[in-house]
């Protein structure tokens, strides 16, 4: 058997497995969503590797379903190298985010994220809130004021990793602002001086968000400022 034949035989078992084998990590991209590959070629993996050695078959290309949402059939497949497969995934796959419908190729001009990484992210099986949840593109309102994470990082004081924190873990705009509010108006005293953590962190050049974590880890007021603990 020469290579060209073994390869092909092997794209053929993967290209089946992806459309029958529900234990497959990604079959939910391909029969899970309805995707099939055509009866000739399901039943006889010969007129498969006749129709790829005719139809451009060469060393180093990947089949590609030209309509993403089509079947493996002949008229829905080509061979292409893997940056033509990927630009095609990118720019059929659709993705709906808060009523607009555009391609992965899209998205990535509008939330400036790298193509790849979103199609990573979808083939991952990603709701779309994680695909784009990113510090540049999350907003969040509150009090009639729409301001991205690290806007509102820079607002209340808090790390952008702790508002992230919350927002992923579901909790309300309100909740998210007005914990940070309390953070931002907790006292600290130290040899004689007492200073809003806010204060502090200014004074010290220490983001807010550590020491309201010391704080309430139960280190002293003294162990929060010099950043150890006795």
């Amino acid at each position: 058997m020469n290579d060209d034949i073994k390869r092909l035989k092997n794209v053929y078992g993967a290209m089946k497995n992806r459309c029958t084998n529900t234990n497959r990590h990604n079959y939910y991209r391909y029969g899970g969503r309805g995707i099939k590959v055509c009866d000739d070629w399901m039943n006889d993996a010969e007129k498969f590797i006749d129709w790829s050695l005719k139809n451009g078959y060469k060393k180093g290309l990947q089949i590609d379903r030209i309509n993403n949402d089509g079947d493996y059939s002949p008229e829905n497949c080509r061979w292409v190298t893997p940056k033509e497969n990927a630009n095609n995934k990118e720019s059929n796959i659709l993705i709906t985010y808060n009523n607009e419908t555009k391609s992965i190729a899209e998205w990535s001009k509008i939330v400036n994220i790298d193509a790849k990484t979103l199609y990573y992210r979808h083939s991952r099986g990603c709701k779309v809130k994680d695909l784009f949840n990113h510090k540049e593109f999350v907003t969040l309102e509150y009090n009639g004021s729409v301001n991205t994470l690290v806007e509102w990082s820079n607002i209340t004081g808090i790390s952008y990793k702790t508002l992230h924190y919350r927002y992923s873990k579901g909790w309300s705009a309100t909740k998210i602002i007005e914990t940070s509010t309390e953070t931002k108006q907790a006292t600290i005293s130290y040899k004689g001086e007492t200073h809003t953590v806010k204060e502090w962190s200014e004074i010290l050049k220490i983001n807010p968000g550590t020491l309201h974590t010391r704080r309430h880890s139960g280190w002293t007021d003294e162990e929060i400022i010099e950043g150890k603990r006795r």
